[in-house]
């Protein structure tokens, strides 16, 4: 009948085989893999409103919140930080579209596509940006119309693109209502005189001013003022025009 003795050296030579043997498997293992990367599979397309939907247990307001930060985290979950032009813009653009089906009146997702993934050093991929702002910022809701705003901003002064630009200009005259200031209504004809078309840009303005004069605030009218003679008219042209001479 063996010892008790025996029996714990038996024990003993067991386990310690055993603490050999997961030493040399975790060595394998890093030897293996201390040299691969985690790839970055880049954004892929987004999925349809229902299974997206179904995901988060229908419950849209948790959805938008929740995969709005994984966008904005995107190009950090391997490692290393990509920079935005290395981004499928293409499918970015069908993920903005579908968190705003989850939560059509948040700011967030416009906000971030404006200003952080407008920063993008590919302005080619801006045309994505453009198209969804463009359609946040027709909607009715309040203070919207800046997004369309900063949509021509982008088409004018990073895609150097003045007619696309003119185009947003004309639609954010378009959707103008009394609660906007004045110069969302005159964009265009600003544009206008800066594509040299100035007498159409200054006849524009002047009627601008005589059809809406009893909705707007003094302070608009005189901006407008300033604008057609500081931006429109020649210096020559403004001193010799009485509008000119009143401006505060």
């Amino acid at each position: 009948m063996p010892s008790v003795a025996a029996n714990n050296t038996k024990q003993y030579h067991k386990l310690l085989s055993i603490l050999v043997l997961f030493v040399f498997l975790n060595v394998g293992i890093w030897l293996y893999s201390h040299k691969q990367k985690v790839f970055w599979p880049n954004v892929p397309n987004a999925p349809s409103v229902t299974s997206f939907s179904i995901s988060f247990l229908d419950d849209s307001s948790f959805a938008y919140r929740a995969f709005a930060l994984v966008l904005q985290n995107w190009g950090n979950v391997s490692g290393e930080v990509q920079p935005l032009k290395n981004y499928n813009f293409r499918n970015l653009e069908s993920w903005f579209f579908l968190l705003d089906k989850m939560d059509p009146h948040s700011s967030y997702v416009p906000f971030m596509a404006a200003y952080y993934f407008g920063a993008t050093q590919n302005k080619a991929q801006l045309v994505h940006v453009i198209k969804y702002l463009e359609e946040i910022g027709v909607r009715p809701d309040r203070g919207n119309w800046r997004w369309l705003v900063h949509a021509m901003y982008l088409a004018k002064d990073e895609l150097n693109n003045m007619p696309e630009a003119f185009r947003l200009a004309e639609k954010l005259a378009s959707i103008y209502n009394p609660s906007m200031p004045a110069w969302t209504l005159n964009m265009k004809e600003i544009f206008r005189a800066e594509m040299g078309d100035r007498e159409t840009a200054y006849a524009m303005m002047i009627e601008i001013i005589k059809s809406n004069e009893q909705y707007m605030d003094p302070a608009e009218i005189n901006y407008m003022a300033a604008t057609i003679c500081e931006r429109i008219l020649t210096p020559q042209q403004a001193k010799q025009n009485p509008l000119c001479s009143n401006i505060k």
